[in-house]
């Protein structure tokens, strides 16, 4: 038993990727990677999201 952790990735469209069994150390590093590699195709206010992240 325990608690199972998931990121759903959103934009105004609705749910782009879920992500399962997240572990908290390790889902902000991979979020903004994910954003990173689907940035080009993200509409312009996603891009200043991820940007003021980074």
């Amino acid at each position: 038993m325990g608690i199972e952790r998931s990121t759903y990735l959103i934009d105004e469209d609705g749910i782009i990727k879920v992500f399962g069994k997240v572990k908290p150390k390790d889902n902000a590093k991979q979020m903004l990677n994910e954003l990173q590699i689907s940035n080009a195709s993200e509409p312009t206010w996603f891009r200043g999201v991820t940007a003021s992240m980074g």
